[in-house]
């Protein structure tokens, strides 16, 4: 069953660096996985030495 936010804006795909929300400069990502069932269960941004 998929969880929902209440508040989507909490939802975000970015990273927090230095007190600011910063996108992945390649826009990138990393899949992210439940080792014990291989299902997927998101993605995170895939920074660089630039961010």
């Amino acid at each position: 069953m998929p969880l929902t936010l209440k508040d989507p804006s909490l939802l975000r795909s970015s990273c927090y660096i230095d007190g600011e929300w910063v996108a992945a400069d390649a826009g990138a990502t990393i899949t992210v996985t439940n080792p014990a069932t291989g299902e997927t269960v998101g993605t995170v941004p895939k920074m660089g030495q630039a961010e």
